[in-house]
């Protein structure tokens, strides 16, 4: 799963395929922490994961925040699929920028 939508960086470069960098969670302490990033395309993120373009945005989920997206229930209600509701939660959810760098429109995204 990914999210599709334009992206232009300050240094000019290119790319419309974001997809979850990092993805921490502890269930105990009802907090998440994901990082976007962007890739150039679908074959690029596919053939170098570890290589984004950049990291576009940081989600922090805590307390009810975490509830609404990753409690049980919330997992159950998106067949088991984890994923989804983290791509759901970046979404909807304000991101944190990355060194100046927010994308401000990513409500707007493409599931695919």
């Amino acid at each position: 799963m990914a999210l599709q939508l334009p992206v232009t960086l300050p240094n000019g470069a290119e790319g419309n395929y974001l997809r979850i960098g990092v993805f921490e969670w502890n269930r105990e302490q009802r907090s998440a922490y994901v990082q976007l990033a962007l890739f150039k395309d679908a074959a690029q993120a596919a053939s170098a994961p570890r290589f984004p373009l950049a990291v576009v945005g940081i989600l922090n989920l805590r307390n009810e925040k975490f509830d609404q997206y990753l409690s049980n229930a919330a997992i159950a209600a998106a067949d088991g699929k984890v994923l989804l509701q983290v791509y759901a939660a970046v979404k909807a959810e304000p991101l944190s920028p990355v060194n100046g760098l927010l994308i401000d429109n990513i409500d707007q995204a493409e599931n695919v």
